[in-house]
């Protein structure tokens, strides 16, 4: 009886599931969620008064920390979700590809404002679209790829390396290079296992850096396109 009323007045500051069967075994007690005694609060209370934060172990206190930690890329309020777990990740990643991909090919097609011969350009610029797609990293909502934006943050040394060589004949196949991949790779990787997928929102302290990144290597782009196009203009003697 000492014991029954000890644990109901430890129950009686928080609530949780009643139970109408009491007996000495610990799982025949009824369960405090909350309150400074529940199991799913940090800091409880110890019969001398004190918080045991340190030894605390509640196996649903670390399923909601592990949740955090798993969704810290994505935006509070997103409807998107981060991948289960790498090889998920992986699969997803190869569907949301095949699926952006065939999205774009389907607008050329499929686009009533645009005249055979303005479709016939698109299909021929495809190709180019996807280099430039693969290479430059758009975390925007409306544009947003979870696949895209990791692999795009992975290839794209590879195109500033071709970029510098072209335009300023600078070689950074080197070691430069390796530091670039080894910075680029694991950032990628983790993107695409922690960034949420579908119409979900990347958290903004991540997106940023990454848009602005995505707007330097589009620079790239334009620079070396402008200056085909003025070796193009030189030789048919325009300029």
């Amino acid at each position: 009886i000492e014991g029954f009323d000890t644990m109901a007045h430890q129950a009686s500051s928080g609530w949780g599931v009643e139970s109408s069967v009491e007996g000495t075994k610990e799982w025949d007690r009824p369960i405090v969620l909350r309150g400074p005694n529940g199991i799913l609060t940090r800091n409880r209370n110890q019969g001398d008064g004190t918080n045991n934060d340190d030894n605390f172990d509640s196996p649903y206190h670390v399923m909601e920390d592990l949740d955090i930690e798993t969704n810290v890329c994505i935006e509070t309020g997103s409807t998107g979700f981060s991948a289960h777990n790498w090889q998920g990740a992986l699969q997803d990643g190869k569907q949301e590809l095949i699926s952006h991909f065939r999205e774009c090919w389907r607008d050329i097609l499929d686009d009533d404002e645009s005249n055979q011969l303005e479709k016939f350009l698109l299909i021929c610029e495809f190709p180019m679209t996807i280099c430039r797609k693969l290479t430059v990293s758009i975390p925007c909502e409306g544009s947003y790829c979870r696949a895209l934006v990791a692999l795009s943050l992975v290839l794209s040394p590879l195109w500033v390396g071709v970029y510098a060589w072209n335009n300023f004949d600078t070689n950074i196949w080197g070691w430069q290079m390796g530091v670039f991949m080894s910075i680029a790779l694991p950032l990628g990787l983790m993107l695409l296992r922690y960034a949420p997928g579908g119409e979900g929102t990347m958290a903004t302290f991540l997106a940023v850096p990454i848009a602005l990144y995505g707007f330097i290597i589009a620079a790239t782009w334009i620079d070396a396109i402008a200056d085909k196009l003025v070796a193009l203009l030189e030789f048919l003697g325009v300029t």
